[in-house]
């Protein structure tokens, strides 16, 4: 009877104590979904990777962005809390497609955690070609990313580099001093 009392004993307190609340998924930017789940209405950035399906979603709270990303409306795979100055920075930069290009703006948001960092990329083509978001991640030390995907570009909700709303955002974020994700001309 001791064993059976410890072990609902067990049992509960694992589902009491075990039970993690996960604020933040990654949704795209649904209006039906704003409706159910409230932290939508502090989604900045969505978009879908255009091979795997998977969703990259910035939610800013309290002046942090936090990062998650994974399949749409399910625990997340990865979730970074970029304080700005810590473990979040932006960075400009430059780049040219081909030689009858003019040089593109390029902007990142940049999250680092212990042993990685990721980047969302932005690339401005001012209307020569489409506009380009690409989520890369970098292993510290290393200057080539272990994962690079483009986003496709008719999934994407962005308030961070082309938003009026949040216009800002990337303002007050401090650059990075590291630039090997930044392509070179």
């Amino acid at each position: 009877m001791k064993k059976i009392i410890i072990f609902l004993l067990l049992v509960l307190s694992i589902c009491v104590f075990g039970k993690t609340e996960v604020r933040y998924k990654p949704y795209l930017n649904l209006k039906s979904e704003a409706n159910r789940n409230p932290n939508i209405k502090s989604l900045v950035f969505s978009g879908q990777m255009e091979e795997n399906g998977k969703v990259v979603s910035i939610y800013k709270e309290n002046g942090d962005l936090i990062y998650v990303y994974g399949v749409e409306g399910e625990k997340p795979e990865i979730t970074i809390v970029g304080v700005s100055g810590k473990n979040l920075f932006s960075n400009y930069g430059k780049w040219a497609i081909g030689e009858n290009y003019d040089k593109i703006k390029a902007n990142f948001l940049v999250f680092k955690n212990a042993n990685y960092t990721y980047v969302l990329s932005f690339y401005d083509a001012k209307g020569k070609i489409a506009n380009r978001y690409i989520l890369e991640v970098y292993k510290r030390g290393e200057c080539c990313p272990i994962f690079s995907k483009d986003l496709d570009n008719f999934t994407i909700y962005d308030e961070i580099f082309t938003g009026t709303a949040n216009k800002d955002i990337l303002n007050k974020i401090p650059e990075d001093s590291d630039e090997s994700y930044v392509p070179q001309i």
